[in-house]
């Protein structure tokens, strides 16, 4: 592999017929006075490009991302999101003008999204996040059996570093995608241990801020219905904040089997199903009873450089 091409958007003229349709509608719908037309996947999520493109560098590998000419593109291509963007390098390889293509892991909900365009014979290996999340696909999809690969992103470990001001009664609570009415019990049994409590919320917050969050705090309490990966997790236990987590048993289509948390440990934190659970855990916790090394784990498994060198491992089983 000379070099790698990361892409989350068509290339070349692809990309300028894209834009002038997003053009056009968004045109349309302002003189319909309709809102305006964004289209999904396109650009990606940045967490997972940045935590490659970072990694990438750190171990001195060559590789491009987004060239504007289809020219530029390597052999080797992983296709991070836009599914424009998998089309046309599926078209490319087809034509033999790639010749290795991966694509994931934020191109899609389901294998059967776009008429179940991922399971597409072009694409050498699909990634995805977590075990859970490889085993849903490839029930729901058999023939990703052979090619669909686990593949985390990563964790700035330089950014996301322990702060040495931690506030022994303060604790933090991240509440993602379920009522906050389920939360409120454990938010008293808290205060009634003298704790305070800050409320983070997805999607409600920039890096910054939970950076300062995290920096005040010795222990994270998530809700979340489920996580393909859970970056706002690997980013808490990088500062070596523990997590205790809620086990929501969430089954997706009321069918396949999730988790909140896939790559919690005893390293990094603890599972509660319950208030009685949730109250055992704290406390055992609070008495130094529970021996969490988050940072220590997350270096060992989840920094930028980790993550890169275990996509290229990847690559070069592809035969």
């Amino acid at each position: 592999m000379d070099k790698l091409t990361i892409l989350t958007q068509p290339v070349g003229i692809k990309l300028y017929s894209k834009r002038l349709k997003i053009f056009l509608i968004t045109i349309k719908n302002t003189i319909l006075k309709k809102k305006n037309y964004r289209p999904k996947n396109f650009g990606g999520p940045i967490s997972v490009v940045k935590s490659l493109t970072n990694g990438l560098r750190k171990l001195n590998i060559n590789f491009n991302y987004n060239p504007k000419l289809q020219r530029n593109i390597s052999d080797t291509v992983i296709v991070l999101s836009g599914i424009d963007a998998l089309r046309q390098a599926i078209e490319l390889k087809q034509k033999g003008k790639i010749k290795k293509l991966l694509a994931g892991p934020n191109l899609v909900v389901s294998p059967a999204d776009f008429n179940f365009l991922i399971t597409k014979k072009e694409i050498d290996l699909y990634l995805v996040n977590s075990d859970w999340t490889c085993k849903m696909y490839t029930q729901i999809a058999p023939s990703l059996s052979n090619h669909c690969s686990i593949w985390p992103s990563g964790v700035d470990t330089n950014y996301w570093k322990p702060y040495s001001a931690k506030k022994p009664h303060n604790i933090l609570f991240y509440i993602k995608s379920v009522p906050l009415k389920l939360v409120v019990d454990y938010k008293k049994k808290i205060e009634s241990f003298g704790y305070n409590i800050i409320t983070i919320k997805y999607d409600n917050y920039t890096s910054d801020q939970y950076f300062k969050a995290l920096s005040s705090y010795k222990l994270a309490i998530f809700f979340s219905q489920s996580e393909s990966q859970g970056l706002a997790l690997a980013e808490s236990w990088s500062m070596n904040v523990p997590t205790l987590v809620w086990e929501s048993h969430y089954k997706f289509k009321n069918k396949y089997e999730t988790s909140p948390a896939p790559y919690l440990s005893e390293e990094t934190g603890a599972f509660f199903d319950d208030l009685e659970s949730f109250t055992d855990a704290f406390l055992k916790w609070e008495k130094k009873l529970l021996k969490f090394s988050p940072r220590e784990w997350t270096e060992k498994n989840m920094s930028d450089e980790i993550s890169a060198k275990k996509l290229l491992s990847l690559i070069r089983k592809i035969k």
